[in-house]
């Protein structure tokens, strides 16, 4: 019984992160999905100017890295979560700054 509550919470944190322990989630499903995430910008090709939206940014670790390629002028992304939202713009601080790069929930 406990076991299923769990598992259930856990289950809906990844679909929609909230508070505190969302953000934990979030940034466990960004050590998760790292090898994809950098497979996926290699495979994107960006060219000079670019600008990339995002839909389901979760914690912007893939905008933080799309904004280290010299072809990316802008990357916006956008997701659901409030609380992941927070981890993302954290994470992409200075892009946000910058002019770079913004969040949308």
């Amino acid at each position: 019984m406990i076991r299923s509550k769990l598992k259930e919470y856990a289950d809906q944190q990844y679909q929609l992160p909230k508070g505190m322990l969302g953000r934990y989630f979030g940034e466990k499903m960004v050590l998760q999905h790292r090898t994809e995430t950098r497979w996926t910008l290699n495979l994107l090709n960006v060219t000079k100017e670019e600008r990339v939206l995002e839909i389901g940014c979760g914690a912007g670790y893939a905008i933080k890295q799309l904004l280290k390629l010299p072809d990316v002028e802008y990357a916006a992304g956008l997701d659901l979560s409030d609380s992941i939202l927070r981890s993302a713009k954290s994470r992409n601080r200075r892009a946000i700054k910058e002019g770079r790069a913004a969040f949308i929930q």
